[in-house]
């Protein structure tokens, strides 16, 4: 496949993989099998990732690629789709917190709720097109700190005399909540 048939180089599939639905192709998939037997998460992933390729951002398009590429079938990809389970996702789930990110530190639950996303969705278009139940279809996010995000936040000035007449200013950053609060104390005080 060429830059100009998906114009995203680095994102091509598989050599096995066709690009598009054919009509007489003996799974619905589009990757070729024997005997009717469905496509592996690998193979149909890939499918699965073009398909959506007209929806995403170019950006999009490359780190799917990559999350899939790097994680998600580096652990499940040989497996038949349909043969997936709920124990295996919890087994990716738990290599995926014990593989160690760009930094050197493990993933993070975020970084990997954001792989389960991706994960379940192409579980989910699978199970629609081969008729079984999606395995990752309730399994919980792992939890992740919240990080209390002040929007806003007000720079106050503060000049002051100091006893031998110089003039000394001083900056404080206040949010917009600690702001409102202290305004509220002094009105009704």
């Amino acid at each position: 496949m060429t830059h100009r048939q998906t114009g995203h180089p680095h994102v091509n599939p598989p050599s096995n993989v066709v690009a598009l639905k054919q009509p007489d192709s003996p799974v619905r998939g589009s990757v070729h099998h024997q005997q009717n037997a469905l496509p592996t998460l690998a193979d149909y992933a890939w499918v699965w990732h073009q398909l959506q390729t007209p929806r995403w951002k170019h950006s999009v398009v490359k780190t799917t690629a990559g999350n899939l590429r790097r994680h998600i079938l580096s652990v499940l990809g040989r497996q038949p789709i349909n043969e997936i389970t709920r124990h295996d996702i919890l087994y990716f789930r738990l290599v995926m917190s014990q593989t160690l990110g760009p930094q050197g530190k493990p993933l993070s639950n975020d970084r990997i709720n954001h792989l389960m996303v991706t994960l379940n969705a192409v579980l989910k278009d699978a199970s629609m097109e081969f008729n079984f139940l999606n395995p990752a279809r309730e399994i919980p996010q792992l939890s992740v700190d919240k990080v209390d995000v002040n929007l806003f936040t007000l720079a106050i000035s503060k000049v002051q005399m100091h006893p031998h007449g110089e003039r000394i200013l001083s900056e404080s950053m206040v949010s917009t909540k600690q702001w409102a609060g202290a305004v509220k104390t002094a009105s009704s005080a």
